[in-house]
């Protein structure tokens, strides 16, 4: 499910706006008959144990109808100042929080600091969904090589890609990083999902 959400979350001031796009992507989820249902990066962009308090009652829904539902967030790491881009995933199907691997360099990744996102080169590459190996790359890994490589060595029968891109809106970051992920499913000849947020 791509979004349009703009850059909701990060304006501290507009709580009113973040609660709205939770509400929107619970009832989408809870509305769509799909058995799994994925959302674009970061639409939620502080997850911690409140986060999961509040959702919580969509998720027993969504368990109890058998779907699963794949949402992208910014999850607090308890231990340090750092926070993880990652795909939560809860439902009927729940999973660990799946992880980026390699976030943007300066603007997320910022070599030495204790805070921003880390790298997490260890991390899988995919994910079972629904009883289908994916492939999972976030933004900024559809553009490289060795997170891709990682990913289809385990070979997915599917390939996931969402991202954030309302702050290049007026760019084709967008439109490159669809083509890349397009690619990369042709060339493994594997199915894809999108899942973008404007």
């Amino acid at each position: 499910m791509s979004t349009h959400f703009g850059g909701v979350g990060l304006d501290a001031t507009n709580a009113l706006a973040e609660y709205a796009a939770a509400q929107s992507i619970q009832e989408t989820a809870l509305s769509s008959p799909a058995r799994v249902v994925v959302f674009p990066e970061a639409v939620v962009s502080n997850w911690n144990e409140a986060t999961d308090a509040f959702w919580g009652g969509t998720f027993e829904s969504l368990k109890r109808e058998g779907k699963t539902i794949l949402v992208g967030a910014n999850v607090s790491d308890a231990r340090s100042r750092h926070y993880f881009n990652s795909i939560v995933i809860r439902g009927a199907n729940r999973r660990r929080d799946f992880l980026q691997r390699i976030p943007i360099p300066i603007a997320m990744w910022t070599p030495g600091s204790d805070r921003g996102v880390p790298l997490q080169l260890e991390a899988p590459g995919t994910l079972w969904l629904a009883g289908r190996r994916a492939a999972v790359l976030i933004c900024y890994e559809q553009l490289l090589i060795w997170p891709a490589i990682t990913s289809f060595k385990e070979h997915p029968t599917l390939l996931l890609g969402t991202a954030n891109d309302y702050w290049a809106d007026s760019t084709t970051v967008s439109q490159i990083q669809r083509a890349c992920l397009t690619c990369w499913a042709r060339l493994f000849h594997i199915p894809m999902l999108w899942a973008e947020n404007t």
